[in-house]
């Protein structure tokens, strides 16, 4: 019993810094008294509530408290059309339906929420499925007494808590167990089971034998794992070696574009030379056809002839400046055209450097 002057939040906040699979604590209906109850707790993992059960006892705010195995009692079945206990309402024989707290038709009018409580079956005041029924007591009495002398009636492993009013007398057995190689928890455990010293040969070679087959299959891992890193260790290596001869393609492919543009280069640096060449000579014609027009014009007397000769020294003047703009317009172009083709020679050399120097590091 828990005193009342602790709060059920309180034991809740305080159990679950040491139980963290707690998820219900609440006060049992019943045992509510003027200064203390008992307290249920629902926990998750089963180790925790074993764990709480072979202490036997709980701290709560620095007092010690008795735990004990909690039991909901045995459930019985109460058809809810004749409100008889043994049997359900799909195999009811009963022609119409009963109401469970005046014993009447239902379809009499009458409203059964409001209507007057008397069980059909002792005529008391309760409802007729009211477990403080004497007929209801009885029943379930004589359900607990034929599962006792019958436990075969039970699926195996079960753990039923009987009620007060359901034991013969001087009978203190308060549980109800169907197979008696299952031992229950108690909150008398205390200490762990010793283990017998008389073991049998028979069992010693059933624990070699599982042994060795638990050694057969930790090698047989072991095994299975190596064969997974050599499978692998394989695997990586094609890549790699894949990888590498991408690498090494693209290198190829960069020097030959590399010897190409130098190429180009060359080309370009020829032919730029020879159009050097070939306008200082049309420069030094046209010096020489001046020169010539001129001391023919000295020499001319006829004006028509001179008027010719003039024509003649314009054209010609008119077509070197023509020259000599564009070969201004062209030495401007090559000069940039020569930085630009710097800039992508230098970035070109630096990126297959780059490559080289990175292929020297992963080898």
């Amino acid at each position: 019993f828990v005193p009342n002057e602790i709060e059920t939040n309180e034991i809740k906040s305080e159990l679950t810094e040491l139980y963290k699979s707690i998820f219900t604590v609440e006060n049992m209906m019943g045992t509510m008294r003027s200064n203390n109850r008992n307290i249920r707790i629902e926990l998750y993992r089963k180790e925790e509530y074993v764990q709480i059960l072979n202490d036997g006892k709980i701290a709560i705010q620095g007092e010690l408290f008795k735990i004990e195995e909690y039991l909901a009692p045995p459930k019985i079945l109460i058809c809810s059309k004749c409100q008889i206990p043994g049997h359900t309402r799909k195999v009811c024989k009963m022609s119409i339906d009963i109401c469970r707290r005046c014993g009447e038709e239902k379809i009499n009018g009458d409203k059964h929420d409001e209507c007057l409580i008397k069980c059909h079956h002792c005529g008391g005041n309760h409802n007729a499925t009211d477990f403080k029924c004497p007929i209801i007591i009885k029943f379930r009495q004589e359900l607990l007494f034929r599962l006792k002398t019958d436990k075969n009636k039970l699926p195996p492993n079960i753990k039923l808590f009987i009620p007060v009013d359901c034991r013969l007398n001087g009978d203190r057995n308060r549980f109800l167990i169907t197979n008696n190689e299952t031992k229950s928890i108690t909150s008398t455990q205390s200490e762990p089971p010793l283990r017998n010293p008389w073991v049998s040969n028979t069992t010693a070679s059933n624990d070699q034998t599982n042994m060795n087959g638990i050694d057969d299959s930790i090698n047989k891992l072991s095994n299975d794992l190596n064969e997974m890193k050599k499978k692998f260790e394989i695997e990586r290596e094609k890549i790699r070696k894949s990888f590498d001869d991408q690498i090494k393609s693209i290198k190829q492919g960069l020097v030959i574009i590399q010897q190409q543009v130098q190429a180009q280069n060359q080309c370009f640096s020829l032919m730029s030379t020879m159009i050097k060449d070939n306008t200082s000579a049309i420069n030094q014609i046209t010096s020489s056809l001046i020169t010539l027009g001129e001391a023919i014009k000295t020499k001319q007397s006829d004006e028509s002839d001179l008027n010719k000769i003039e024509m003649s020294q314009m054209m010609i003047n008119s077509t070197c400046s023509h020259m000599k703009n564009l070969n201004n317009a062209y030495a401007k172009y090559e000069h940039e055209l020569q930085l630009l083709m710097n800039k992508q020679s230098m970035i070109f050399d630096s990126t297959i450097e780059k490559l080289l120097q990175n292929q020297i590091q992963n080898e």
